[in-house]
């Protein structure tokens, strides 16, 4: 996985959106200094946050660009399921890091 893909997504998102990073924490339940540490590549959110983040900040395009869910097209059973497997292994990924450091 590219090295803090998920921090530098979320500053894209969040440019966007017009939106800070306090108004994100805010909407997700999470503390200010917590979506600092996302951003910089020091902690990631895990799938129920990551889910909400990719939503609420429309940065499913750059996260999943394969699955082109940014078109007005509903997304196929498959596509779903390879979505929750892609998130399965990122969080999987997540925690091996986590535990080399």
């Amino acid at each position: 996985m590219e090295e803090n893909k998920i921090g530098k997504s979320i500053l894209i998102g969040l440019s966007r959106q017009k939106m800070t990073q306090t108004y994100l924490a805010k909407t997700i339940g999470v503390g200010n200094n917590l979506v600092s540490r996302w951003v910089k590549g020091e902690a990631t959110p895990g799938g129920d946050k990551l889910l909400k983040i990719i939503d609420l900040l429309k940065i499913h395009d750059i996260v999943f660009p394969d699955l082109n869910l940014m078109d007005n097209k509903k997304a196929t059973k498959s596509e779903i399921e390879s979505l929750w497997e892609r998130m399965d292994r990122i969080e999987k990924e997540m925690r091996e890091i986590r535990q080399e450091k």
